[in-house]
Formats: C-alpha cells, structure tokens, sequence
C-alpha cells in the first residue's frame, strides 16, 4: 500500500510547463521574467532558473502559525551558488522560513524564525554535492517535539540526514512564522530579492502536516535520471496518474 502523500496538502506545483497549483487550493504561481522549462524535468518537465532575474511566486499556503509543516521538492543545480534559495517563505530576517544551500553550496540549510531571536537552523552537510544532478529534498517541521533533532528533520533522496542545529539566543520556535501574506517564492529569498537558486526546480509540494518518512521514501522513489513523464503509468504514492 502506498504511504499518504495527500494529507494536509497545500499546494503542488508540478512544473508542467505553467506554475499552475494541481492541489486544489487554487493556489497558482506567477512566474517573473519568463523562466523555461525543461523536458524531461524530474517527472515530465520542470522549471529553470537563470540565478539572477527568474523566479516564481505563490501566494498563501496555508503554513502561517502552525505547529506542523513538511516541505518535500525535487532541485538539479546548475550553479553551486552560496546560499542561493530554492525555496523561501518570508516577510523580514525576524520572520521567515527558508531551504537553501550552505556556504560551500553542496549541503542544505533550513531556517526557521518565528520572531526575533527566536529561530532553529539545521544543516545537512555535502548533502548536495554535485551539480547537474536531481536531489529531492523534504523538510519536516514538527514544533510540538521537545529537541531540536525532532523539531527539524531533513531527508535527501528519501534519507534523512544528521543535522548541525543553531538555536536562537531565545530560544526555538513554537510555530512557523505567521506571515499572513504572498510571502512564497522558489528560486530567491522574496523580501530581500537575492540569493536567486541557479537550476532546475520539480514537484513542489507543501503540507500543513508532518510527512511520514514512508511517504518521503515515496516522493522521492523515482528511478531514471532522465526523468519520467506523467502520461502512460499510474503510481499513486507519487501523485502521478493516467
């Protein structure tokens, strides 16, 4: 039986050549300075990212002040930039819930700040080496847990990763950050409008929930590196239908 990919979904952006959400939120992107897409992408096409003027916006998901969030995306990086953003949901520094890519640009990050001083970091080093290559990368957000290896968790290609955490010097969230607004982007940080992500970006999805490591095993249990298309076979763990 396939896990549940479905619960407490909130948008899914699938990248078929338009920022369309299919999770029936109606929550469709916008896409600034005519990105491309690419096919095959990781599953049918995907979108590209120049790492300078490209970029999408959502608006909101629905993940504003609550205890419980996972975040599960696919990425192929182009450009191993510094700190460059796949995904960002914010309003300043003291707010904001963030994926992007360490210093050296082959480890993943995850910040989140609830208020000032008030923020859990975790990094997955060389988690992301190589360049030209898909990575899924899932986030899960579980603010009712008592330490920080419970509160964050990270999973790479369906694996979940040991964590170096930073705490805030008040200590860690209690919720995710309540935004209130059309504060998502993929491929840049959206209040500062930098850190733009150089490559390709599939199947976002976002969840008001937590994710099972069974349903992030599914999400991310896509063989072939060239990609799949979505037409001609029904795997249903992985959203994908007929």
């Amino acid at each position: 039986m396939p896990y549940d990919t479905t619960t407490g979904l909130q948008l899914w952006a699938p990248f078929e050549s338009s920022v369309v959400d299919i999770s029936g939120n109606a929550r469709n992107g916008t896409a600034v300075a005519s990105p491309t897409y690419a096919t095959p992408g990781r599953i049918g096409s995907s979108i590209i990212l120049n790492g300078s003027t490209q970029y999408v916006t959502f608006p909101a998901l629905g993940i504003d002040n609550v205890s419980l969030c996972s975040l599960d995306f696919w990425i192929r990086i182009g450009t191993a930039t510094a700190f460059s953003m796949p995904f960002s949901h914010g309003a300043t520094d003291n707010a904001r819930l963030e994926v992007f890519l360490d210093a050296a640009g082959t480890g993943i990050y995850c910040n989140c700040t609830q208020s000032a001083n008030v923020s859990l970091e975790g990094r997955a080093a060389s988690s992301v080496p190589l360049t030209a290559t898909w990575y899924n990368i899932a986030v899960v957000l579980d603010w009712t847990a008592l330490t920080s290896a419970t509160r964050m968790r990270i999973w790479v290609n369906g694996v979940q990763k040991v964590l170096t955490f930073t705490v805030g010097s008040s200590g860690a969230p209690t919720a995710t950050p309540n935004i209130a607004a059309s504060n998502t982007t993929i491929g840049r940080r959206f209040y500062a409008g930098n850190l733009q992500f150089a490559g390709q970006v599939d199947e976002v999805r976002v969840y008001n929930t937590i994710l099972s490591a069974g349903a992030i095993g599914d999400l991310a249990m896509v063989s072939g590196s060239a990609g799949l298309t979505k037409s001609g076979i029904k795997l249903t763990s992985l959203g994908l239908y007929e």
